[in-house]
C-alpha cells in the first residue's frame, strides 16, 4: 500500500490512497510533500461578492473616481448581470444570452467601447465593473451635449444629474431600436430598483 494523500478541497479535507492520485491529478491546482504524504489544493469555486461589497466598489471606483452616480450603475448592473460576475449553478464567468457579453457589467470582447483585458474581465469583478464605468463614462462625453435650445442650460451636461443620462445609458447596450429597448428597462429600474440593489440602495431610486 502506498503512500495515504491529504487532500484539501474547497471546505473540508479527506484521504485517498495513492492509487486515486492519478484520478484526481487534472484537478490539481497546488500540492507539497511532507513526511510521506502529498497535500493537494484543488481549486476554489468562484464566488459571486456580496451586493454591499459591490457597491463600496461602486462607490469608490465609480463614483468617487469617474463621477458617475450610483443609481445609474446600481440600474445598469440589475438589468445586465443582477449583480453577478459567475454563473450560480456552473460558477462559471456570467456569459450573456448572446454567446460573448462578460461578467457583472455583461462586457462585449466584440466591440470594446474601451480596450479591455478578456480573460481578466471574466475573473475579476471588480475590474468588469471598472470597465463598465468607464464606458459609462465615455458614453456619457458623447452623447450628454448642450442644445441650442433656449430652454437648456449647462445643466444639461451635469453628470450628477439622473435625467441627463438617458441617452448614454440607451448607447451603453448598442444602438438603434435595442438601445431603447434597453434604456426603458433600465430607466424601470431607476424610478424603482428590484432587490438585491434595494437592499442596499432602499432610498436612491427616483421618479422620472
Amino acid at each position: 500500500q502506498g503512500p495515504v494523500l491529504a487532500i484539501e478541497t474547497r471546505d473540508t479535507w479527506m484521504t485517498l490512497e495513492a492509487s486515486t492520485y492519478d484520478s484526481v491529478k487534472g484537478e490539481i491546482s497546488a500540492e507539497t510533500t511532507h513526511l510521506g504524504k502529498v497535500a493537494i489544493v484543488l481549486p476554489a469555486l468562484a464566488a459571486n461578492p456580496t451586493p454591499h461589497a459591490v457597491l463600496d466598489e461602486i462607490t469608490k471606483t465609480c463614483t468617487q473616481k469617474l463621477q458617475t452616480p450610483e443609481l445609474i450603475v446600481a440600474a445598469v448592473i440589475t438589468k445586465e448581470s443582477n449583480w453577478r460576475q459567475f454563473d450560480d449553478l456552473t460558477h462559471e464567468p456570467l456569459i450573456g444570452t448572446n454567446g460573448f457579453d462578460i461578467g457583472i457589467m455583461q462586457l462585449n470582447p466584440n466591440k470594446q467601447a474601451v480596450p479591455f483585458d478578456i480573460e481578466r474581465s471574466k475573473l475579476e469583478w471588480k475590474y468588469n465593473l471598472e470597465i463598465g464605468c468607464q464606458i459609462l463614462s465615455s458614453k456619457f462625453k458623447l452623447y450628454a451635449q448642450d442644445s441650442a435650445s433656449k430652454y437648456d442650460t449647462v445643466n444639461d451636461t451635469d453628470i450628477s444629474i439622473i435625467e441627463n443620462w438617458f441617452y448614454p445609458l440607451a448607447w451603453y447596450n448598442g444602438e438603434g431600436d435595442a438601445a431603447f429597448t434597453y434604456i426603458s428597462k433600465v430607466w424601470d429600474y431607476i424610478s424603482d430598483l428590484p432587490s438585491p440593489a434595494r437592499e442596499v440602495l432602499p432610498d436612491s431610486s427616483i421618479s422620472l
